[in-house]
């Protein structure tokens, strides 16, 4: 027996808005016919269908749904050999697909609601972290610390290998010192020669480095006229102009390793600064679209 319509079923007035289009209206029946709906129904009832009777085959073989001349409009009519039943199966159904729909639908508009509110709080910290980096890029003194620990690193290299250049021609200039003093050794020839190609070492290297050593040295001729004596005096006066500047240059050495130190600390400190921002940033951007296709998703969503 079909039992006449105790209500025709509108739509909640809040899924028009979701749902007012021609295409979506059409699926509106096999909603009201799915398996999840109908289980809602059948346990709903009050009171129960009788036990043979409750199954979904059972019921969906006595309910019929078809969509109306408005497109908001859905007609539902329940079969029954009992009348009463009739109509309470079709009164249940109808609230159980109001309350359905309104949940699905209703999850759909406040999952837009939701992710457009975090979408709103992502952009204003991605805004944030941008312009945090911009600032610290303004300010930041990155660049100059790096080029002054660049410099120092490069003078200390500088400073040690010149030390060694030292200590090697001191080294030198000493045994040339105590060949003089072993005349049996060495000829005069081959003191006026080493001793020529030890003060052209010592030009070179003032002229490489910052090493300036004033001496007065005459040409590679005079010396084969000064005696074994002035010889010794001369590289006496060499060693320790010599020694004199290496002990200054060792001596910028130390203050050049006690620079070298806090440059470092204070690069790295802006480097992970910068790091720290520019992963912010990172996150930001990351959050903000994701967000941006969460809400698109969810539009999309609740328009269907």
């Amino acid at each position: 027996m079909i039992t006449p319509p105790r209500y025709q079923l509108h739509f909640d007035p809040r899924l028009e808005t979701l749902s007012d289009n021609e295409t979506s209206s059409r699926a509106y029946p096999t909603l009201a016919k799915s398996d999840g709906l109908l289980r809602r129904v059948l346990d709903s009832m009050d009171p129960p269908m009788p036990e043979n009777e409750q199954t979904l085959q059972n019921l969906r073989r006595n309910v019929n749904a078809r969509a109306g001349a408005d497109p908001n409009l859905l007609q539902l009519k329940a079969t029954s050999s009992n009348p009463g039943r009739a109509a309470l199966i079709a009164n249940t159904w109808a609230d159980q697909y109001v309350e359905y729909v309104s949940e699905l639908f209703g999850r759909s508009s406040e999952d837009v609601l939701f992710f457009a509110e975090q979408l709103d709080a992502a952009r204003a910290t991605l805004e944030d972290t941008e312009a945090a980096l911009i600032d610290y890029e303004a300010h930041s003194q990155h660049a100059i610390i790096e080029a002054r620990l660049t410099a120092k690193t490069v003078a200390l290299s500088d400073n040690l290998n010149t030390q060694y250049q030292l200590s090697n021609v001191i080294e030198n200039a000493r045994i040339l010192r105590q060949q003089l003093k072993e005349p049996a050794t060495t000829t005069p020839l081959s003191i006026d020669a080493e001793l020529t190609a030890l003060l052209l070492e010592i030009q070179g290297l003032s002229r490489n480095t910052e090493t300036s050593l004033q001496l007065q040295t005459s040409g590679g001729s005079a010396l084969s006229s000064r005696t074994a004596e002035e010889q010794a005096d001369l590289l006496n006066d060499l060693i320790s102009a010599l020694e004199i500047r290496l002990a200054v240059i060792k001596e910028q050495e130390v203050n050049l390793v006690k620079d070298i130190p806090p440059l470092q600390k204070a690069l790295q400190q802006a480097t992970l600064e910068k790091e720290r921002l520019t992963r912010a940033r990172e996150v930001a951007d990351g959050t903000f679209t994701t967000l941006a296709n969460k809400v698109e998703e969810a539009q999309i969503s609740a328009q269907d």
